[in-house]
């Protein structure tokens, strides 16, 4: 079960994860995430990095895995890899213009983790869905930079999916 519940969360947390990180901002340093502002190139390098990392921690659950996991066993086995990604994410500091759409996807990143814990059962990703979508400038943006961001390539990751 571990590995068709993490197949299956694995393309709903990188949908999200692609859709958090469809936000971007200018380079002006003003303002930000908390109380400084980050960079494109900052924030980008900091939403792959989580990114690529999350996906590392999949790869270790999966080849761990028994395959018999209930979704309980699956629940407690994702946590600490859920609870590091949105730790990353939070941590990432956007461009001013970012702030406020940055800070909604975590808050709405960090409740789904919790309701999964919460439930023990993956379908409070569901939750997920509510996150709006960043201006298709913003992606094309942050698409150019992450275009040059090891972390973004080897993660396969793109502002645009």
């Amino acid at each position: 079960m571990l590995r068709t519940l993490m197949t299956g969360g694995t393309v709903a947390l990188a949908a999200v994860a692609l859709v958090f990180a469809a936000c971007g901002g200018d380079d002006d340093g003003n303002g930000g995430g908390g109380t400084a502002s980050g960079n494109d190139k900052d924030y980008v390098a900091a939403i792959c990095k989580a990114q690529l990392g999350f996906f590392e921690d999949l790869e270790k659950a999966v080849k761990e895995s028994t395959g018999d996991e209930t979704e309980a066993q699956v629940v407690e086995i994702l946590a600490p890899a859920l609870d590091r990604w949105v730790a990353a994410i939070r941590n990432a500091r956007p461009p001013a213009d970012v702030r406020d759409y940055h800070n909604e996807v975590v808050r709405v990143a960090a409740d789904a983790v919790n309701r999964i814990k919460q439930t023990r059962s993956v379908d409070a990703l569901d939750t997920l869905d509510s996150i709006p979508d960043a201006p298709a400038a913003v992606r094309d943006r942050l698409n150019a930079v992450a275009k040059e961001n090891a972390d973004c390539r080897e993660a396969d990751f793109s502002f645009s999916q």
